[in-house]
């Protein structure tokens, strides 16, 4: 796991909860997070496959209430946004390279709630060179 990630069970008040829809796919649990943002377990609401779902919320920058993200003061506004488009050219970035080993395959970048997703494929296998989460091998 990458420094500063944190396994399921340590919990984090500001994740959304089961149940929650993005899009087209319901929150079923958290796998892990950072100071960056929450990843999430999920399934897609009408082909039942399963996806993690990497949300971009910077503690330092962010605050959730409800499903909504808000910066945490007017002072935030402007590196919280400069991130989310980071994040979305990183996702853009790793969706060109959706067919290559050893890199995590993203297959859609959404923006919702005041902040932004990236879906990512669960990982079948274990690999050495890829990062995989214990309880459900998905990579982040």
């Amino acid at each position: 796991m990458p420094d500063g990630v944190s396994p399921v069970g340590t919990g984090r008040r500001d994740a959304l909860p089961p149940g929650a829809v993005l899009r087209d796919y319901t929150v079923e649990t958290v796998l892990g997070h950072g100071g960056f943002g929450i990843v999430y377990r999920a399934c897609h609401n009408q082909l039942g496959h399963r996806v993690a779902i990497k949300e971009y919320l910077p503690t330092e920058l962010a605050v959730r209430e409800g499903q909504a993200v808000h910066p945490r003061s007017s002072d935030c506004a402007r590196d919280l946004e400069d991130g989310r488009r980071r994040f979305q050219e990183e996702a853009q970035s790793l969706i060109k390279f959706r067919n290559y080993p050893c890199i995590v395959t993203c297959m859609e970048y959404f923006q919702a709630n005041g902040t932004a997703y990236r879906v990512n494929a669960p990982q079948d296998a274990p690999s050495s060179s890829r990062e995989t989460h214990p309880t459900g091998s998905f990579a982040t």
